[in-house]
């Protein structure tokens, strides 16, 4: 009975432990919410801000100065997302662990080299007094935003810590982290042609990394740079002493093949408003909630009303992509060379050691140690064991380039592509449209000029009469401004060829696949309108398969590869295929499964004839693969083929017995092995990862895909369309916008995921929002 009775209080109490537990976690999480709602006073503002909200938190901000309209954004974002504006700064700035924890040790270890902080101050005080202003204000209302709250953002509370004071500084290493994720790591693909170069010469390295392949669509319709045309011989490159064995296939698993965004534009002579359209959807890692936060802004300077509606990036206090009304533009990444490799003397006089401490919450602070240079950081050796140092474009911004509240009210798309060009943003391809009819291409970012040097590969600082970057001068841009065609498609692969291409190089253009693609279909109509821009944003036809249907043929010829039974059964399912990435198609999967493994026996055996370095590892050939395995192929060079491989239709049969193996692994039954089985939304709250019990209220359930990698409609688990834009200056009314996920960052928000349901089903959300569902109004406080 005793015993019984101490089991029956140990439950109760760890009952009232649960239960107190849960009520503090739920009055934190109530009193952490944004307010949406009523009347606040904000010091500072010299008149009233109204902010509006719809049904999906799409949220309008209307001002009477650009000043005020910052400080109410920086208020809006610190209240709705500044555990991830938290985070996006520390990226940069490689203090995650300060944060997180020792789990994100490895990424400040990248980052603090850059020493983007002390960069991004260097920014803040060379701003122009307009921007500067804006930045200012912005800040204060980003604190302010946080003060209002009762208590911290719900992750402050759980980590028992406080959040620290948003800096100026800060925005520019939100700034700074975008060129991180979109552009960081491109040095390695440099690193690994270098070795090509090196180890087979330069007609086998620009074979196995071409500038681009039969897929490229360039804008100009000039032909591929450095193109190899043979197949190099035995002599120059030989595989049949390499290896393959397939159970090594995981370290050359090639999880983002080809990410990037996609952005299109019509001519007004294409429209029945005669208004040039603009679409984009910029593919990014999705987290819960999204990267982007919609906003509609007006307000007035100097007596004249403004207009300013689309995407803002919180931690910033300017739109980044939409409309103004009189130009609309979208972004995908340029993938130009702006980064070098520079090989350093011996006795490389600039070399000094720098030792710093990095923060680490819940663990040991630990000693970082690295060599620097007037060149960049020193980041590794080559196969000659000399040290190399990283030149990146992206450390040698100024001030000067802060310049987009500029562009916020440009009003002609000429005035606006110099701005672009001018712009600190990660070099992008910008794509405009203005209300007249007009579209134009450029590169948004001061350009590296390059004198005898096209990059690709790295250089000897003795061959550089600099280590500072110096920057292109604006009339030798590339720009394409209303093309015969009256259509404009970017998709993250070579977008010009020749001479202008030589000012560009190649940071590693992506596969023409998905530019291709969209080009094709805009080629199909004459007359346009939203709805038929977000078709094509949501054309999941694979046309990429279809040279690989008669390779999978002849694999399924090969006895050995599998059972009768199995072979036939496959082609079954390749009969029932539509040639479409449907949820529910087991075709695709088969089609698609088997060219991946394909390109991963290949990269395997080509990594065993390179040796296994971290900076030189195959899958960064991956990018334009289809090229010259394409050709590898067609040709039989048996040259190519690993050892014990008697014939290519050998080879192809063993990339389809491991896509059976795979489909069919722990009893399954191929008929299940669909694709949105292999493809499905997973988006998380990057809190779930480590508190997993909190998944299930964080995170988006997980639903079936219908997108992939190289198709127009890029969905792949956590990664995809960060938002599907289109719109016409002048016709917003007419525009969509949708985005996964949603507005809020707290779960108790009403706008918490919402309109995450249209972004997956592909629904037309108005690119302007809806009728209010909420209000609230700052007002100045009294003097």
């Amino acid at each position: 009975m005793v015993r019984r009775k101490r089991l029956r209080v140990a439950l109760w109490s760890a009952l009232v432990v649960v239960i107190l537990f849960v009520s503090v976690v739920a009055t934190v999480l109530y009193l952490s919410r944004p307010q949406i709602s009523g009347t606040i006073t904000l010091s500072g503002l010299d008149f009233p801000v109204s902010v509006s909200r719809d049904a999906i938190g799409h949220t309008t901000v209307q001002a009477q100065s650009r000043l005020d309209l910052a400080r109410a954004t920086g208020f809006i974002h610190a209240q709705e997302r500044f555990f991830s504006m938290d985070t996006r700064r520390r990226l940069a700035a490689g203090e995650l662990a300060a944060l997180l924890g020792p789990f994100v040790l490895e990424q400040d270890r990248e980052s603090r080299p850059h020493r983007f902080r002390e960069r991004a101050r260097k920014i803040v005080a060379g701003l122009s007094d307009t921007e500067h202003a804006i930045l200012r204000t912005y800040t204060e209302g980003v604190n302010q935003g946080l003060e209002a709250l009762p208590v911290s953002p719900f992750p402050y509370v759980l980590f028992l810590t406080q959040p620290e004071p948003w800096k100026p500084e800060d925005s520019i290493l939100s700034l700074f982290a975008m060129h991180l994720v979109l552009q960081g790591g491109h040095w390695k693909y440099d690193s690994v042609v270098g070795f090509l170069h090196e180890t087979f010469g330069a007609d086998v390295a620009n074979f196995l990394a071409p500038v681009g392949t039969h897929y490229d669509a360039p804008l100009d319709d000039t032909p591929i740079p450095l193109y190899v045309p043979r197949v190099p011989e035995a002599h120059e490159i030989d595989l049949r002493d390499t290896f393959l064995n397939p159970e090594d296939l995981k370290n050359v698993r090639m999880s983002w093949e080809n990410p990037g965004s996609n952005a299109f534009a019509v001519s007004g002579n294409l429209t029945s408003h005669g208004g040039a359209l603009v679409a984009n959807d910029m593919h990014l890692v999705l987290l819960v909630p999204n990267i982007w936060y919609r906003m509609h802004w007006e307000w007035d300077d100097t007596g004249k009303d403004h207009m300013a509606s689309g995407l803002t990036l919180p931690g910033m206090p300017w739109l980044i992509a939409g409309s103004n009304g009189q130009i609309a533009w979208g972004f995908t990444n340029s993938n130009i060379d702006s980064q070098d490799l520079i090989v350093l003397d011996e006795a490389e006089p600039s070399l000094t050691m720098v030792e710093e401490v990095l923060e680490v919450r819940l663990g040991s602070d630990q000693k970082l140690v690295y060599e620097n240079s007037s060149w960049g950081p020193v980041i590794g050796k080559d196969s000659q064991n000399r040290k190399r140092a990283l030149r990146w474009a992206s450390h040698w911004l100024a001030g000067t380039h802060i310049n987009f509240s500029q562009l916020e009210t440009s009003e002609d798309i000429r005035s606006a592509m110099i701005l672009f060009q001018q712009s600190a943003i990660p070099w992008q391809n910008v794509l405009l449209a203005d209300q007249e009819g007009n579209i134009g291409w450029t590169i948004a970012g001061p350009l590296p000029e390059r004198k005898g040097y096209s990059g690709r590969i790295p250089i000897k600082s003795s061959m550089l009469e600099s280590h500072a970057v110096q920057w292109l001068q604006l009339a030798e841009y590339p720009v394409i401004l209303n093309p015969p065609g009256q259509r404009l498609w970017s998709a993250n692969s070579r977008h010009i060829g020749g001479k202008q291409y030589a000012l560009l190089g190649d940071g590693r253009y992506t596969s023409g696949m998905r530019a291709q693609q969209i080009r094709n279909r805009l080629r199909e109509k004459t007359i346009f309108t939203e709805s038929d821009l977000l078709a094509v944003q949501l054309d999941n036809r694979a046309d990429y398969l279809d040279e690989w249907r008669p390779r999978l043929e002849r694999a399924m010829n090969v006895a050995s590869i599998a059972p009768l039974m199995e072979r036939h059964r496959v082609r079954e399912w390749l009969a029932q295929w539509d040639g479409h990435s449907n949820s529910d198609s087991v075709g695709y999967r088969i089609i698609r499964t088997f060219r991946k493994r394909a390109h991963e026996l290949f990269l395997l055996a080509l990594q065993a004839r390179m040796g296994l370095y971290p900076d030189r590892h195959a899958r960064h050939l991956r990018w334009q693969l289809d090229g010259p395995l394409t050709r590898i192929l067609d040709s039989e060079a048996e040259h190519f083929l690993p050892k014990g491989m008697q014939s290519w239709n050998e080879f192809l049969a063993l990339a389809l017995k491991l896509t059976i193996e795979g489909m069919t692994m722990g009893g399954r039954d191929m008929a299940d092995a669909t694709w949105g089985a292999h493809n499905y939304a997973r988006i998380r709250h990057p809190l779930s990862h480590a508190l997993p019990f909190l998944g299930r209220i964080l995170d988006v359930p997980p639903s079936p895909l219908s997108g992939d990698l190289n198709l127009p409609r890029v969905e792949h688990r956590a990664f995809g369309a960060s938002h599907r834009t289109a719109v016409s200056p002048g016709w917003e009314e007419n525009g969509i916008l949708n985005m996964p996920t949603g507005q809020s960052g707290h779960p108790l928000s009403p706008f918490y995921n919402a309109g995450h349901n249209d972004w997956l089903e592909g629904n037309p959300t108005p690119f302007l929002p809806g009728p209010t569902f909420t209000s609230m109004t700052l007002t100045p406080s009294e003097h």
